[in-house]
């Protein structure tokens, strides 16, 4: 199957992303590349025993995030990203619906590929106050994937997004 997405009338992707996994089939390094082919970062992950990943950051975004630790829900969606020493926490949630991204080697600001559902909210929490929130809309088709998705944000002067997915 090959997807294709568009965002507000032309296509969108941002960054190419290669995986590395382990024995167990669990990803041990990611390495993001801009759209250009240049480094944007590398992820390390290492999985603890009490169910969280600890990830580790190189690159561009190693200025602003040292360190992460990745919380997964029962499904493998990830819910909560803790960095910069806990100062700041992302908090995501997701419709039960298959994420047509999910395993691609691709990487979008607005869809994730190693999350198996539709992020339906992301928000940013700094020092325990919430400084940023998106939120998604889905409209799916009758074998439950996203054909149009509107995202909406907490910024006043943000724009409302429209996404359409297209199948083949």
């Amino acid at each position: 199957t090959e997807v294709y997405l568009t965002q507000n009338g032309s296509s969108s992707v941002d960054f190419i992303r290669k995986e590395t996994y382990d024995q167990l089939g669990q990803i041990v390094q990611e390495v993001v590349r801009k759209e250009d082919g240049s480094l944007f970062t590398t992820r390390d992950w290492a999985y603890n025993s009490d169910g969280t990943i600890s990830i580790e950051l190189y690159g561009a975004q190693s200025q602003l995030q040292d360190v992460q630790l990745v919380e997964l829900d029962h499904r493998g969606n990830q819910v909560k990203v803790t960095y910069n020493n806990g100062d700041s926490q992302a908090i995501m949630e997701y419709d039960d619906k298959p994420n047509p991204f999910y395993g691609m080697g691709l990487q979008t600001v607005h869809f994730q590929t190693y999350s198996p559902n539709n992020q339906t909210l992301f928000q940013i929490f700094q020092n325990g106050n919430l400084f940023f929130e998106r939120k998604y809309q889905f409209q799916y088709n009758s074998d439950g994937y996203p054909e149009k998705v509107e995202s909406f944000t907490s910024l006043p002067n943000d724009a409302k997004e429209t996404f359409y997915f297209y199948y083949q």
